[in-house]
């Protein structure tokens, strides 16, 4: 049952002035968004079944099940370059990390499950903040690969940018709103977000009015290029990132690493 957190369990507001009915216009927005994405999902599926499968690609469950579990979680074969290796690792596991904060909030505010507070309040708190320092790090180093090292094998496309500074924005945007909330709202667990505490020292000096307005403008920001990226993504060629795990799961090298004799 959801219960209102007691003072001093470590939580956090939800919604900080963000106000009805505003709060809930964002719903109508992520189904849109979220369609959008699935039908591009639906279009991708259907053109790779498209043809006779080749059923040597799907052989051998169980050990190619293996194989899976350990390249994905440790990027074992990305890790093999180091640089791009690197963004890859950080990249993925800020996303997965930031995707099950997203998840457990969502739960928590919208089917009224009592999870994010206490202990894993703190946990996710601080795991999702190093994780936005580590996606920030990520996109660092893979915009200056890609526009100013610029390696041959790399192909350089208008997705690539779009998604680079979506993500870059995202993540900025995400520590500012953090930042104004810590600061302004007096959260006695701050350092327990310690980039967006560290930030937080730099947005003083608002009135209490210019705060509000200042918050939910970047809070309405913040969603809309959230938004706009889940639509886009299976259009683009960061769609690879969601289709990884099949794409293990079914490479040929697998199957050469399984039985080599036969490739």
């Amino acid at each position: 049952m959801y219960n209102t957190v007691p003072p001093d369990v470590p939580h956090r507001v939800m919604y900080w002035h963000i106000e009805s009915p505003y709060k809930y216009m964002i719903y109508p927005i992520i189904l849109v968004s979220m369609a959008i994405a699935f039908y591009g999902f639906y279009k991708k599926f259907k053109f790779w079944w498209q043809g006779a499968p080749d059923k040597s690609r799907f052989n051998n469950w169980w050990q190619r099940l293996k194989i899976l579990i350990w390249d994905i979680p440790f990027q074992v074969r990305v890790l093999n370059d180091r640089v791009p290796g690197i963004m890859h690792v950080l990249m993925f596991w800020s996303m997965i990390v930031l995707a099950i904060t997203t998840a457990v909030i969502f739960l928590d505010v919208d089917f009224k499950i009592s999870l994010y507070h206490g202990a894993l309040y703190l946990a996710l708190t601080l795991l999702s903040d190093l994780a936005g320092l580590a996606l920030f790090i990520g996109i660092i180093i893979a915009a200056v690969r890609r526009y100013i090292i610029k390696p041959d094998r790399l192909d350089n496309r208008w997705d690539d940018a779009y998604f680079l500074i979506l993500l870059f924005l995202i993540t900025v945007t995400g520590f500012l709103l953090e930042a104004i909330r810590i600061h302004y709202a007096g959260d006695i667990w701050a350092k327990w977000s310690p980039i967006g505490y560290a930030v937080s020292f730099g947005v003083g000096g608002m009135e209490e009015a210019t705060v509000k307005r200042v918050y939910q403008s970047l809070w309405w920001f913040h969603f809309a290029i959230l938004f706009g990226f889940i639509a886009a993504f299976p259009y683009t060629k960061i769609f690879h990132i969601a289709t990884l795990p099949i794409n293990v799961f079914s490479a040929l090298w697998v199957l050469k690493a399984l039985c080599p004799e036969l490739i």
